[in-house]
């Protein structure tokens, strides 16, 4: 961009007091938002210890990549169905509306950890009863966080699974 235009474009917002505000505001919270996403690592680090500490889990092997939002190595099936967060392969995804809820977004977070131990150990799920016992150890031990650290409660129902995808007859 030439001097010219950038002079033109300082003066532009300068006689445009609520467009500066604004701009500042969206900057700052830029800002906010980098510094939460760095710090989803350190959080998601923590809470593999509150699951080793508090329940027994054993401690990962690799810590997967943490992001804040959607990216573009995000899953296609993460993002059909990640409404707060999603784990695929060593990749953790949270959404940004987790940022302000802080026993949320670490009961999201240890949820999406065990997914991660479960995947160390096992691979990828084959079929619909794998991945709902996966979901429904990774539910307890989020509840068991939850409510011996924040005493709130999961009102959680998991699908059954149809006979013909492994669920009972």
């Amino acid at each position: 961009m030439s001097l010219p235009k950038i002079l033109g474009a300082i003066w532009y917002y300068a006689q445009r007091p609520l467009m500066i505000a604004a701009v500042v505001i969206l900057a700052v919270l830029g800002i906010q938002y980098s510094l939460r996403a760095a710090d989803l690592d350190m959080e998601g680090r923590e809470m593999f210890r509150v699951l080793h500490e508090q329940q027994g889990w054993p401690m990962p092997t690799s810590y997967p990549t943490y992001h804040l939002g959607i990216t573009e190595d995000t899953t296609e099936l993460c993002r059909k169905v990640a409404h707060y967060a999603c784990y695929s392969r060593g990749h953790v995804w949270i959404t940004a509306a987790l940022l302000a809820d802080d026993a949320a977004r670490k009961a999201v977070l240890l949820h999406e950890n065990v997914h991660h131990l479960q995947w160390e150990k096992a691979g990828d799920s084959m079929n619909c009863q794998q991945n709902w016992e996966r979901e429904r150890a990774a539910y307890k031990a989020q509840q068991i966080y939850l409510s011996e650290n924040f005493h709130k409660y999961l009102g959680v129902t998991l699908p059954v699974c149809p006979p013909e995808q492994g669920g009972p007859r």
